[in-house]
């Protein structure tokens, strides 16, 4: 079974090569009609001066980082005269449009390399399973120094900012580079347009416009970046987080709890077969621009309780679950990635009412008066009992006092109380109880409300 699932992988990566040698070669070497807008100086001439291989490329998922990228196209000036090569404009200031002239010998070293290039372009781009191939046939026989950036190529620039044209000799080659920085997430389209002209002979100009569709993306998309999900007692429930790359055809995924509490587990699961479908049903329409090549459900399981005896806090919680990728990076340096898992754990004391969802909530209020409120707390276990520990932030004035035993547990009445004139409520604002119990366990109630200023 392993045998035909690599046999079965291994097709998929020849067929991938094939469609992309043949869309790779097509880009470079087949010549298609130039677009030629008209310029108000001059009429344009119907043939093309300079043969392009292709005008609109293959339309591509790039990755922010790295933020700048390009495409490099051959040319071949065909005629038996010297023909001049200059800018005519760029679809925004973040794209920008380079040239090198060829020799003989290098335009035969293009064309050998050509066919290997093309071979493996599909998983060099994608990074996967022979992306570490990819680089070493850009370094085949001295290709690598063509193609890299360095002094040999110039940079086109717009007639009225160029001190000289360039001039392609007959029959001579070269690369035309289009080169882009990417400043935002989402789609782009990349245009240049160059124009070519026998020397000196304005009037003979021709128009050639490259457009690159694009959508720029991040290497790893995550959806949700957060979750929610409230524990009763004895409750152990999942959530998934669909984590995939656009532009990876593989890569390594880990993830785990930042507190690394015992009641948290993770595992990163392939995405294949049905719920690799289901997960493309769900990232379609949304606002998350690219498709998946790529990806990983992330399960994160959340127990109220484990079998050893150990218990989460009750009350809310927050935790970060982080994703970790050694061939991933999101910053520069960093190879992690954060998302949030948020909830409320029951488990034996409740607080508030049903409008409550077990915090206090203060409304709004006037800060120079200040407020008060009252809040039913309850235990759900006969005889247990409950303590304060302390609160965020100091000034608040938080009182528990026991009011009645019942069959089910203890009833307490707690009182909250922000005094006149004190600082807005910080995010983090909470009281922390405990139970007196063994193990005793924490109960965290968050604090919320709004103060205002009176208008005179």
């Amino acid at each position: 079974m392993r045998s035909r699932g690599f046999q079965n992988v291994l097709l998929v990566i020849v067929f991938g090569a094939i469609i992309a040698g043949l869309t790779f070669a097509r880009q470079w070497l087949a010549p298609t009609p130039t677009q030629a807008p008209r310029k108000v100086d001059g009429p344009n001439l119907p043939n093309s001066l300079i043969t392009f291989g292709g005008t609109t490329l293959a339309g591509l998922n790039q990755e922010m980082k790295p933020v700048r990228g390009h495409q490099d196209l051959w040319f071949e000036n065909t005629k038996d005269e010297d023909i001049e090569l200059g800018l005519e404009q760029t679809s925004c200031k973040c794209a920008g449009v380079e040239v090198t002239l060829l020799t003989e010998k290098e335009s035969e070293k293009l064309r050998n390399w050509l066919p290997a290039a093309a071979a493996t372009q599909w998983a060099a781009s994608s990074g996967g399973l022979l992306g570490q191939f990819g680089p070493a046939v850009l370094a085949f026989d001295g290709v690598r120094d063509i193609l890299q950036e360095g002094s040999r190529w110039q940079h086109l620039m717009r007639e009225e900012a160029a001190s000289e044209r360039i001039r392609v000799p007959a029959k001579g080659a070269g690369l035309l580079r289009v080169e882009w920085e990417g400043r935002k997430l989402g789609p782009e389209r990349i245009v240049a347009t160059v124009w070519s002209q026998p020397a000196r002979k304005e009037s003979a100009r021709v128009y050639t416009a490259f457009e690159i569709p694009m959508v720029f993306v991040s290497p790893l998309m995550v959806t949700p970046s957060q979750a929610e999900l409230d524990l009763a007692s004895g409750d152990r429930k999942t959530v998934s987080f669909l984590c995939w790359s656009a532009t990876r055809a593989g890569f390594q995924l880990s993830a785990r709890d930042e507190s690394s509490h015992p009641c948290f587990s993770c595992a990163c699961v392939p995405l294949a077969g049905q719920d690799y479908e289901r997960a493309l049903q769900a990232i379609k329409g949304s606002q998350i621009p690219g498709s998946i090549l790529f990806g990983y459900r992330v399960m994160v399981t959340v127990a109220e309780r484990l079998n050893t005896g150990t218990q989460l806090d009750m009350g809310y919680f927050n935790h970060r679950v982080i994703l970790t990728s050694p061939d991933l990076e999101f910053f520069p340096g960093n190879h992690e990635y954060t998302v949030t898992l948020q909830g409320r754990v029951q488990g034996e004391v409740s607080v508030g009412g049903p409008t409550d969802h077990s915090q206090v909530n203060l409304g709004i209020y006037t800060k120079t008066r200040g407020t008060t409120k009252e809040v039913p707390v309850e235990t759900l276990k006969p005889g247990l009992k409950l303590k304060q520990i302390d609160h965020t932030p100091p000034f608040l004035a938080v009182q528990l006092k026991e009011e009645k035993a019942t069959l089910e547990g203890i009833r307490y009445r707690m009182t909250v109380t922000v005094p006149k004139n004190q600082s807005y409520l910080p995010e983090d604002s909470a009281i922390n109880l405990e139970t007196i119990d063994n193990p005793p366990r924490k109960i965290r109630i968050p604090v919320v409300g709004t103060a205002t200023i009176p208008i005179h």
